[in-house]
C-alpha cells in the first residue's frame, strides 16, 4: 500500500495538491519559449532569416506530438510564431525516423485556413529546403495538391492522434502574419497562379454550399441566383475540389466573395481582377421563381392508416402479399466472450403498402426530397430527405418534359447506391423501361451497375448535390419504396429486396460455394478502420476463408463472387452491403468497429434482407482499444468467436 493511501484524507489531499504544484513548476522550468528569449539553445538552429527575424528553424533530437508540442533534449519548446504549442496530450505510440522531417500543421482545417496558413509555409519550405519531405495533419485534405503546386513532396506518414514522431531534427516554418508583410503569402500565390489555367472569367465564390450556417441564408441564396443568372460560375470552397477552386479564382477577371471571411482568396486573383465582397445584411427582393418548403406530409403514416393523400399523389401499384410483422432471432452478437441472440422486429413482407406511387407536378431537390407546388414536403421512407430536416429552399432551374423516376438518395456512396438506388431503379424500370431516371452524380463510375439493371445511359439525368438550391420540376414523378431501415427496427421490404436479388444475380454463372474474407487494399489501417487488420486476415485464412480484395475486382466480378459466397467475414463497412446478394441460407460474420461504451452501429438492414433469405448475421464485437477513425480488434476474442462457428 502506498504512502499516500496510509495518510488521512486531509493530509492525502494536501500531498496531492503539493505534488501537482511541483509538477507544474518543473514543467515551467523545462519549457523554452523561443519568442521570449534573446538567445536560443544550441540545438535550435535558424535555417533562414528575413527582415522580420527567423523564417525557418530546425530543432535537433526532437519528438513532435499530435497537439503540436515539441520535446527536445530534456525541455519543451514553445513558440507562437512557429505554431508550436504547450504540451497537453500524451501519445502512447512513438514513431522513429532516421532522417530530418518538416512538420506543417494547422488547427484551422477549413480551406480558408489552408490557403492562409499551410500553403504559404509549404511554398517557403520548398524554396529553402527543396526535397525535404513534410509530415502533415490528417485533416488537411487539400495539402497534397498545395504541395504539388509548390513543387514539394509529402511524406508517406501523417501526424495523428495517439502517435508522436521522433526525428534527428524537425524543421518548422514561421506562420504567416500581417506584421511579417506578405512575402510568404505572395510566394504561395505566385506558385498557384503559375500552375493554374482556366477559361472561367466570372466567379462567385461560396463559403458553404449547404447554405445558412455562417450567413443570412435567405439573402445569400437570392444573391447567388442573381449572379448565376448573370453568367457567373458558382464555386463552393468545399466542393468539388481544391484544384478547381483555385484554378477558377486564379484566372477570374471578376471575383465575387460570398462573405468577408473569404478575403484570403483575394491574394490568388489577378491584379487587374474586379473584387466584390457581398454584404449579407443588405435586404434583397426575393426571386419569384423560388420555392420554399412550407410544411410536411408524412406519407408512411397516411399509407398505413389509409388516410387521404395530398392532391396529385396517387398509388399506382400495390404488392400482392400481406403485411406481416415478425420477431426474428437471426442476429447473433459476440460480446464479453459469448454469443447472445439479439431479437429484432422485421417486417417479413411489404411494410408500407403501395409498391409505386405517382406525384403530379413534383418538385425534386438534389437530395431526393420531393415537394408539391404548394411547398408541402412529402416525407417518409419513399423519399430521400433527412427525417427531421426539410430545409428545402431554392429555385426551379430545370424542367423535365415527360415523367421521370425518382432514383436519388441523400448519400452518394457505393453502399447507399447498392442498397437504396439499385432496387428502386429495378422497380421503376419494370414499370416503364423507357422512363427518364433522376440519378445522383456519384464519385464512382456506376455504369456497370446501371448496365446490370438494364438501364440505358440515355435515360439517366444526373442530379448534382453541389448546388442544393437547384430544383427540378417533373410533370409526373414515379416513386418506389426504398430500403430505409429505422433505428432498432428494420421496417423495410425484405421480400421485395429478396426478389430483386434473384433478378440481379440471374446472369452470374453458378460456381462452387465459397467462403470469403473481404479484405481491404489498405492493410495498414492508417486511413481509418481496424489498425491491426492483418490479424483479422490471418485468423480468417486459418479458419479456411480465402482472402479477396473487392477493390481489385470489376463490378461484375464482385457480383459473381458474392453470388456464390455462402460464408463471408469482413470488417464492418460499405463492402459488406454486398451481403444482400449472397445465396439463400448463407452466413455473414461482421467484425464490428464499436465497443460497448459507444453507440452500436445500426445494422438492421442486414437483419431484414438476410432474414428474408433464410441467412444469419453474426456480429463480432471484440474491440480491444480505440475508436473512430481507428480501433484494434482483440485477436483472442475473435478466435474464440470463430471457433464456435466452425
Amino acid at each position: 500500500m502506498s504512502f499516500v493511501a496510509n495518510m488521512s484524507p486531509i493530509w492525502a489531499h494536501g500531498a496531492l495538491v503539493m505534488y501537482s504544484l511541483i509538477q507544474r513548476a518543473l514543467h515551467r522550468l523545462r519549457t523554452i519559449d523561443l519568442d521570449s528569449r534573446a538567445k536560443w539553445p544550441k540545438h535550435v538552429q535558424v535555417i533562414e532569416n528575413d527582415e522580420f527575424g527567423p523564417l525557418v528553424i530546425s530543432i535537433g533530437d526532437a519528438t513532435v506530438f499530435p497537439d503540436m508540442s515539441v520535446w527536445s533534449r530534456g525541455a519543451w519548446i514553445l513558440s507562437a510564431n512557429f505554431g508550436i504549442r504547450n504540451h497537453r496530450n500524451n501519445a502512447p505510440e512513438t514513431i522513429d525516423h532516421r532522417e530530418e522531417k518538416a512538420f506543417i500543421m494547422s488547427f484551422r482545417d477549413s480551406f480558408v485556413g489552408l490557403v492562409s496558413n499551410v500553403g504559404p509555409r509549404l511554398a517557403t519550405l520548398a524554396r529553402t529546403r527543396p526535397g525535404l519531405a513534410a509530415i502533415v495533419s490528417p485533416s488537411l485534405q487539400a495539402v497534397s495538391w498545395m504541395a504539388k503546386a509548390c513543387g514539394l513532396s509529402i511524406a508517406g506518414t501523417i501526424l495523428r492522434r495517439g502517435s508522436a514522431h521522433r526525428v534527428p531534427s524537425a524543421v518548422f516554418v514561421r506562420l504567416p502574419s500581417p506584421r511579417f508583410n506578405d512575402a510568404q503569402l505572395e510566394s504561395f500565390s505566385n506558385a498557384v497562379r503559375s500552375s493554374e489555367t482556366s477559361t472561367v472569367r466570372n466567379v462567385y465564390l461560396e463559403q458553404n454550399h449547404e447554405n445558412g450556417k455562417f450567413v443570412n441564408a435567405a439573402v445569400i441564396a437570392d444573391i447567388r441566383f442573381e449572379h448565376e443568372k448573370a453568367g457567373a460560375l458558382l464555386v463552393a470552397i468545399r466542393s468539388p475540389s481544391a484544384e478547381s477552386v483555385m484554378s477558377a479564382v486564379a484566372n477570374a477577371t471578376k471575383l465575387t466573395l460570398e462573405s468577408a471571411a473569404l478575403t484570403p482568396f483575394v491574394q490568388f486573383a489577378r491584379q487587374s481582377a474586379e473584387i466584390v465582397v457581398v454584404d449579407s445584411n443588405v435586404r434583397h427582393r426575393r426571386d419569384p421563381s423560388r420555392v420554399t418548403a412550407s410544411g410536411r406530409f408524412e406519407m408512411d403514416d397516411a399509407l398505413r392508416r389509409g388516410l387521404a393523400l395530398p392532391r396529385g399523389v396517387e398509388v399506382i401499384s400495390r404488392p400482392d402479399y400481406d403485411v406481416t410483422e415478425t420477431t426474428v432471432d437471426a442476429h447473433q452478437v459476440f460480446e464479453d466472450g459469448r454469443w447472445r441472440t439479439q431479437s429484432t422486429d422485421v417486417l417479413r413482407e411489404h411494410s408500407l403498402g403501395p409498391w409505386l406511387m405517382s406525384v403530379k407536378n413534383a418538385i425534386v431537390a438534389p437530395d431526393g426530397s420531393v415537394l408539391l407546388e404548394d411547398g408541402t414536403v412529402l416525407s417518409g421512407t419513399y423519399f430521400g430527405e433527412p427525417f427531421h430536416d426539410s430545409n428545402i429552399d431554392g429555385w426551379i432551374v430545370a424542367e423535365s418534359a415527360e415523367r421521370a423516376g425518382l432514383a436519388l438518395t441523400k448519400q452518394r456512396t457505393f453502399g447507399h447506391a447498392l442498397l437504396q438506388v439499385a432496387p428502386r431503379v429495378d422497380a421503376l424500370t419494370r414499370f416503364d423501361s423507357s422512363m427518364e431516371l433522376l440519378v445522383n452524380d456519384y464519385a464512382w463510375d456506376d455504369r456497370a451497375l446501371m448496365n446490370r439493371l438494364g438501364v440505358s445511359l440515355h435515360n439517366i439525368t444526373r442530379v448534382s448535390r453541389a448546388q442544393l438550391q437547384h430544383l427540378i420540376r417533373v410533370p409526373e414523378l414515379i416513386v418506389s419504396t426504398q430500403l430505409q431501415p429505422e433505428r432498432r427496427t428494420a421496417r423495410s421490404d425484405p421480400k421485395w429486396m429478396s426478389d430483386f436479388v434473384e433478378r440481379f444475380t440471374v446472369a452470374s454463372p453458378p460456381t462452387a460455394p465459397r467462403r470469403v474474407y473481404f479484405a481491404r487494399r489498405d492493410d495498414s489501417g492508417e486511413r481509418g478502420g481496424c489498425a491491426n487488420r492483418h490479424e483479422i486476415r490471418a485468423l480468417a485464412e486459418e479458419y479456411g476463408y480465402e482472402t479477396i480484395v473487392p477493390e481489385l475486382l470489376s463490378f461484375d466480378e464482385q457480383v459473381d463472387l458474392v453470388a456464390s459466397t455462402v460464408d463471408m467475414i469482413g470488417e464492418q463497412g460499405s463492402a459488406l452491403n454486398w451481403s444482400m446478394v449472397m445465396p439463400r441460407e448463407s452466413r455473414l460474420v461482421m467484425v464490428h468497429n464499436k465497443d460497448k461504451g459507444r453507440k452500436a452501429m445500426d445494422v438492421t438492414f442486414h437483419n431484414s434482407v438476410l432474414s428474408a433469405r433464410g441467412a444469419s448475421l453474426y456480429d463480432v464485437r471484440a474491440v480491444r482499444a480505440g475508436g473512430p477513425p481507428n480501433f484494434e480488434i482483440d485477436p483472442r476474442a475473435l478466435r474464440r468467436a470463430l471457433e464456435t462457428l466452425t
